[in-house]
């Protein structure tokens, strides 16, 4: 069996990223030009992440979730799939699954189909947002927050503690080498400090 895409190209279910490649297809099909589809997704992901940040936050008014988890259950239940039985190359028989919802996107079920293998895993809170770009990616260690380190870097000059460490330092770098004062603590007493004063220079040649 097969599906269209909303481009027209033809994908089944043989096209379903591989155990363990879950994550990177997720957030790249995510962070493709805006859809329906994805920002369904997106949305999904969302509910998700804030159910459980809530769960797990001491002293919640709502530790089971409520309206949030009512509302990604029922985004989910546009995603129940059915076992088929497929030909492979006229030769093999093959057991998968296609969406029960014959007029579903079929990339949004297999983003969907992604989210709930990553869930089993526990790894669902792996697929984040960066918070430069805010577009997602898929942190293999756990501790990753940037989808680069272009980004990372970027994020921290952004910073007010970065922007008050680069002023401590530009006041520490004028007073210590380009004030008046600092150029008088290098020059002994009685000498020039070797910098030319270009008006007297000026007069002495005009003099010749």
């Amino acid at each position: 069996m097969s599906r269209k895409t909303p481009a027209g190209d033809e994908i089944t279910w043989l096209d379903r990223p591989k155990p363990g490649g879950e994550g990177e297809w997720l957030a790249h099909w995510l962070n493709e030009p805006s859809t329906p589809e994805r920002e369904r997704i997106g949305l999904l992901l969302q509910l998700v992440d804030s159910v459980l940040a809530e769960a797990d936050r001491p002293g919640s008014p709502d530790p089971r979730g409520g309206i949030k988890l009512l509302r990604a259950n029922e985004i989910l239940g546009m995603y129940i799939s059915r076992p088929q039985i497929f030909v492979k190359n006229g030769k093999h028989l093959i057991i998968g699954y296609e969406p029960v919802i014959e007029t579903l996107d079929y990339q949004e079920w297999l983003a969907a189909d992604c989210l709930m293998r990553l869930a089993a895993r526990d790894l669902l809170n792996r697929v984040r947002k960066c918070p430069y770009c805010s577009g997602w990616l898929y942190a293999r260690v756990e501790h990753k927050v940037y989808c680069s380190a272009k980004h990372q870097q970027e994020h921290f000059r952004a910073t007010p503690e970065f922007k008050a460490k680069r002023r401590r330092y530009a006041l520490t770098y004028y007073h210590e080498n380009l004030s008046p004062k600092s150029a008088r603590k290098e020059c002994p007493k009685g000498k020039s400090s070797g910098t030319p004063n270009l008006l007297t220079k000026g007069r002495i040649e005009n003099d010749d």
